[in-house]
């Protein structure tokens, strides 16, 4: 059986952004982590929201959109990384 800590380091480990950090600097960002999963056409964050969090997408997509009172501007698709 695998260790799921493990898993979660190599799925950091892959990302771009952390590629660079050593696995023992992942595993400690690790233990403030939370890993959620999202429905289609859920909302993640609202623009004006307070930053609170690093997110990073591990699978799927997100699009991001800007709304108005009568419409909803798709600005970009975001995949894994």
């Amino acid at each position: 059986m695998s260790d799921p800590r493990q898993s979660a380091v190599q799925e950091l480990a892959a990302l771009p952004i952390f590629v660079e950090v050593p696995n023992r600097e992942l595993e400690e960002m690790l233990t403030r982590a939370q890993r959620r999963t999202y429905r289609a056409d859920e909302t993640i964050f609202r623009e004006g929201d307070p930053p609170a969090f690093l997110y990073y997408i591990i699978s799927g997509e997100i699009g991001v959109s800007l709304t108005s009172d009568d419409r909803r501007i798709n600005v970009s698709r975001l995949g894994p990384g």
